[in-house]
């Protein structure tokens, strides 16, 4: 019992390292960042940049990885103030392996997103909020172990406060990455 016990487990160790694999990379691209407020009957939208790096881990289908987004200056005039975010998230993705050269995968993820509000006027705030996303891609695998990343993604960047002004804060990006894999 005790052989088989062992045997079972040097199977799964060995079964779980082919399977397995970490993995980094650099994601960038064009965000449409959403701030609207019942409150002062704001609605308004600005095209900035985004910028991803993050570190992984692969296991047969499932990604796992730690990313930090940043999201460029928007400028915004009602009240007239700058913004920008720094994203800390959590992400998961459904990626089957697949024997082509494109590998589909959907994704969400959570964490925690700094706003940074800076008025015309001289005053500002950071202020953090809850953060989730989900979105899809497609990763062309361009060698054995290198990727690169097609995607899209929605994060709902919670409801930060600002001079009294509570706001609900979105954003869709549309991104291209490189991945290196272990």
């Amino acid at each position: 019992m005790i052989k088989i016990s062992i045997l079972t487990v040097l199977l799964f160790a060995v079964t779980f390292q082919l399977n397995a694999a970490p993995y980094f990379g650099l994601r960038g691209g064009i965000s449409e960042t959403r701030l609207v407020s019942k409150q002062a009957d704001v609605r308004e939208s600005e095209t900035d940049e985004m910028i991803s790096p993050f570190i992984g881990y692969r296991i047969e289908i499932l990604r796992v990885e730690a990313e930090y987004t940043y999201h460029s200056e928007g400028q915004y005039t009602k009240p007239a103030f700058d913004h920008k975010s720094h994203s800390f998230m959590g992400n998961m993705y459904l990626d089957p392996m697949s024997k082509s050269i494109m590998h589909p995968y959907i994704n969400a993820g959570a964490g925690v997103t700094i706003h940074q509000f800076d008025a015309i006027s001289g005053s500002s705030d950071n202020v953090s909020a809850f953060t989730w996303s989900v979105g899809a891609g497609f990763g062309l695998e361009l060698s054995h172990n290198f990727f690169m990343d097609f995607g899209y993604r929605f994060l709902n960047m919670g409801k930060p406060k600002f001079e009294q002004i509570s706001y609900t804060s979105k954003a869709s990006e549309a991104y291209v990455g490189l991945r290196f894999q272990f």
